[in-house]
């Protein structure tokens, strides 16, 4: 038995656990719930079938601390209403909304196939200029239809854009959005710190409201990373926000050490200004202004007399001395620990934290409505137009080897995981119909040989059959069977205990079903057969995200 084996059985769904128990019941005398899809502190995902029109959807049903507050529960019939009413084909579809018989209020939405943008940035760092202009007028497009309805997305991020199956580029899980009345008021209130902290714009941190430009700041964070490889500001939750609240966005030279035309740099600074009136006043047009440099000077050089900048592992301060704090500095970081820990409180504890916690704290719930996707990132939220085309699967090489990746250049996905911000907000410019060119990595490097120790034993049968089960499971994650998958992978580290690829994805499928200890456990026996893999830094700021 592995170690992944003797993880805490709680942690696992077992007989016991209330999500099985709505597997086979009928929502709404319309809607059967199939499965499980994924699980997080916003709720729990479900897999389901509207009965009289044999389509396939998903169910999100909300904690039942939203029911205990007469004011929650408005806001969130009132948010569901409105993103109901939201109809673009970059912009994931909610089809109803209601509340159990036991109180928690549910809502239905597409479910589609397919996977993650933060899927394809593990895989491959970084996406080249074409695919980004592809990408961002589907998501810009995506923010201004959502925009023109008033709403906010507020946790715009790359967990929170799909690939459907079709090519279609979708934003969802808007589970932090916020809608804005004819009033300037929100049903999110005023105050509250939400979102996620490298995509959160400066103002957010600060728990002012957020309009549009908040969204274009988190898009254009985005952009940044998905051309750099490196996030404009990485680290510890905290320091990420004192960060963007007292200084520039660093050049994307600085960051990367690639050199990018002074007009892309311009355009990208000019949507992470610290000051929302500076930026760019829609996203739309922050696309088109990005998608005109890019296509006036789309080379980027490496530039190696300038180091890339320091990344920052999570809990491991080793080799990264701190930066040093002026006064007015130190006080902003005091002002902003403030915010987090004492007004942005309410909002954490309902989202992270127990029942009884979010009960009784005095803030009314935060709830977010709008398109939502399911918490199982990547395969899940099934499309309704075009037939599907069938994503290629993965190529797994018998051998113990890792999944093909980029060279290791700076980067710094991870960080935190939710300070509760961005929106997942996509945003748009002209919405293209057609499907994109798949994402291919902006370089590449053959795959990473893991070669056993000269001691060890010869290798046994079971890698070319733990090289299959990897394929099977990769092909399971493709149809949004993660379960499936996650049981598949652990049978190839069963048959292949020093196959990397299946360890890696076992993490993967793990942390997709709310696993939180058995991912790690799985990411770290990864880079423990495979510590300079070319994907290594990134699923060591995984482990680091998922920690935090």
């Amino acid at each position: 038995m592995s170690a992944i084996d003797e993880h805490d059985d709680d942690e696992e769904l077992g007989e016991n656990d209330p999500a099985l128990a709505m597997i086979g019941r009928t929502v709404a005398a319309r809607y059967r719930i199939t499965s499980v899809l994924g699980r997080g502190g916003m709720g729990v995902v479900y897999a389901g079938v509207h009965l009289e029109l044999e389509r396939d959807v998903a169910i999100k049903v909300l904690p039942g601390v939203y029911a205990r507050s007469a004011e929650a529960m408005k806001r969130f019939e009132r948010e569901a209403r409105t993103a109901s009413r939201i109809s673009h084909p970059n912009v994931v579809t909610i089809f109803d909304f209601g509340r159990l018989d036991s109180g928690e209020p549910y809502l239905v939405m597409e479910r589609l196939t397919g996977r993650d943008l933060d899927m394809v940035l593990v895989e491959r760092r970084r996406v080249d200029a074409r695919e980004l202009v592809k990408l961002l007028a589907q998501i810009g497009a995506a923010l201004d239809a959502m925009h023109a309805q008033d709403v906010v997305h507020r946790d715009l991020k790359p967990s929170n854009v799909f690939y459907a199956a079709d090519g279609t580029v979708k934003l969802g899980d808007f589970g932090l959005a916020a809608l804005a009345t004819g009033k300037g008021e929100r049903l999110t209130e005023h105050g509250t710190v939400v979102g996620t902290a490298e995509y959160m714009a400066p103002e957010a941190a600060r728990g002012a409201l957020v309009d549009a430009r908040g969204d274009v700041y988190s898009l254009a964070a985005m952009a940044y990373e998905l051309l750099c490889g490196a996030l404009p500001f990485h680290g510890q939750p905290v320091q990420v926000l004192v960060d963007k609240v007292s200084q520039p966005a660093p050049s994307m030279l600085k960051a990367s050490g690639l050199r990018f035309s002074e007009e892309v740099e311009r355009v990208i600074a000019r949507s992470l200004d610290r000051r929302p009136a500076a930026r760019h006043a829609s996203a739309g047009d922050f696309v088109r202004e990005l998608t005109a440099a890019l296509e006036a000077s789309p080379v980027v050089v490496k530039d190696h007399s300038v180091p890339p900048a320091p990344r920052e592992r999570g809990d491991s301060t080793d080799a990264v001395p701190p930066p040093p704090q002026s006064r007015g500095r130190a006080w902003i970081a005091a002002a902003l620990l403030v915010a987090l820990l004492g007004v942005g409180f309410g909002v954490w504890s309902v989202a992270g934290g127990g029942a009884e916690t979010a009960a009784a704290s005095t803030p009314v719930p935060t709830i977010v409505v709008v398109p939502t996707v399911p918490l199982v990132p990547g395969p899940e939220v099934t499309a309704v137009t075009p037939p599907p085309v069938a994503a290629p699967p993965v190529e797994v090489p018998s051998d113990p080897v890792v999944a093909p990746t980029v060279p290791s250049e700076p980067t710094s996905r991870g960080g935190t995981r939710r300070t509760a911000v961005t929106a997942r907000s996509p945003e748009q410019v002209a919405a293209t119909s057609g499907a994109p060119e798949r994402i291919t990595p902006a370089e590449t490097a053959p795959p990473v040989r893991v070669d056993p120790p000269p001691d060890a034993p010869p290798r046994e049968d079971g890698a070319a059959r733990a090289a299959e089960l990897v394929r099977e499971a990769q092909r399971a994650l493709l149809r949004g069977e993660v379960p499936r998958a996650r049981e598949l992978y652990r049978e190839a580290t069963g048959a292949a205990p020093r196959d990397g690829a299946a360890w890696r994805g076992l993490g993967l499928a793990s942390e997709r079903m709310g696993l939180t200890p058995e991912a790690i456990q799985a990411y770290e026996r990864y880079l423990r057969i495979a510590p300079s893999a070319g994907d290594a830094d990134a699923i060591r700021e995984r482990i680091a995200r998922l920690r935090g």
